[in-house]
């Protein structure tokens, strides 16, 4: 009986596809499409002993070996794993070829392999679906709808939710780096739905926060309301807040860009207070005295939502789909979203236009920014966002 693939295998094609460079390539790669034609949780499977690296040869590593050995694709598999582009045309390559040399490997074990309840022949059957998924640019918006749909009836009572679930996230990360956002949404809901209701606590809130994700995506225009316990251990008082401008600030005493923005906040914040601009915080801080010991050298003028331990698992943000910090939500007197992701540049300009008085600051030489606390690890920058 063959050998099932080491779970490292499976660790890098997913890390690959969520990448940003992969969301970033995939748009691209719609564009130049349509230009020219006028485009998880990791998995867990039962480890094996690793492949080694192939020597260096002048071969296509890209070329389905002719065997009927599945050790031997399984081998392929994991040296198509290993290859690491060293720039950007040759991630485009890459990315090329991947998905269809890894698609035809595993459809080839499934033929070969006799026993469809052993590792190789589930491994592979999963394999063919990342490989999808990895080529979801190269398919027709009609044909990423039907991926959608075939991925929503893989959740249904799949034995490897945690794999499925992963796989799910990935797809619909990718729709939406694609541009579809209304595909997109509905994706996030389906998959959300699906898998929130699993009866594995870490699985479910990944399909929590997919149902947020497609909740925050279909936020402008929507009425908004906030509740959860502050810091200090008191409610927040949402009512207190109506007739106001209100930006909704998730961030961490970790995040490097979210403490590059918090400076400019602030002299948002003094500028139009008293013309009815306030600021709450959700930290996703995960230790109290981390968050605490900032708040006591740095104080910020506004309230700040804290929940204990939990960290990315933050009631709200799991309820709007937070991925990524900083994440902002902006709304208006009438207690509508009037957008979401919004930067402190843009915040000069709309904030007194929502709020219908004269503009007070320029973009003209920020303040600078605020730091983590002393003896604690530096921030993350990661890209330009603190990132789960």
């Amino acid at each position: 009986m063959s050998r099932p693939l080491s779970s490292s295998v499976f660790s890098r094609f997913v890390r690959l596809l969520r990448s940003r460079r992969f969301g970033r390539w995939a748009a691209c790669s719609l564009l130049a499409s349509s230009l020219s034609a006028s485009l998880l949780p990791s998995p867990t499977f039962v480890a094996a002993q690793e492949t080694p690296p192939a020597a260096t040869q002048e071969v296509d590593p890209y070329a389905l070996p002719a065997s009927d050995s599945v050790e031997e694709l399984q081998e392929y598999i994991a040296k198509l794993s290993q290859i690491r582009p060293d720039g950007v045309e040759s991630y485009e390559r890459h990315m090329d070829r991947l998905p269809a040399a890894l698609e035809a490997a595993a459809r080839r074990i499934l033929e070969l392999e006799t026993d469809p309840k052993s590792d190789a022949y589930e491994q592979a059957e999963f394999l063919v679906m990342v490989a999808r998924v990895l080529g979801a640019s190269k398919l027709t918006p009609e044909g990423r709808s039907g991926l959608i749909d075939e991925m929503a009836g893989r959740l249904d009572g799949a034995i490897r939710i945690g794999e499925e679930a992963g796989l799910a996230s990935q797809l619909a990360s990718a729709v939406l780096a694609l541009g579809e956002r209304d595909e997109a949404i509905r994706a996030y809901r389906i998959f959300g739905a699906k898998i929130a209701a699993t009866n594995q606590p870490d699985v479910a809130n990944l399909g929590k926060r997919l149902e947020g994700i497609a909740r925050r995506l279909d936020l402008i225009g929507q009425p908004f309301e906030i509740e959860g316990e502050l810091v200090d251990g008191s409610t927040i008082d949402w009512s207190a807040y109506r007739g106001k401008v209100v930006l909704i600030d998730f961030w961490a005493t970790w995040c490097g860009p979210c403490l590059r923005e918090q400076p400019r906040l602030i002299d948002l914040h003094r500028a139009y207070g008293e013309d009815g601009f306030a600021v709450i915080a959700v930290s996703l801080d995960a230790d109290r005295s981390r968050l605490e010991q900032y708040l006591e050298t740095d104080p910020l003028p506004w309230p700040c939502l804290f929940r204990d331990r939990v960290g990315w698992d933050h009631p709200l943000a799991l309820k709007y789909g937070v991925e990524g910090l900083p994440t902002t939500i902006l709304v208006d007197r009438s207690g509508n979203v009037t957008h979401v992701d919004i930067r402190s540049e843009e915040l000069l300009v709309q904030v007194p236009k929502l709020l219908g008085v004269p503009a007070k600051l320029s973009g003209d030489d920020p303040p600078p920014p605020r730091t983590a606390p002393s003896g604690s690890a530096e921030p993350s920058d990661d890209d330009g966002e603190g990132q789960r």
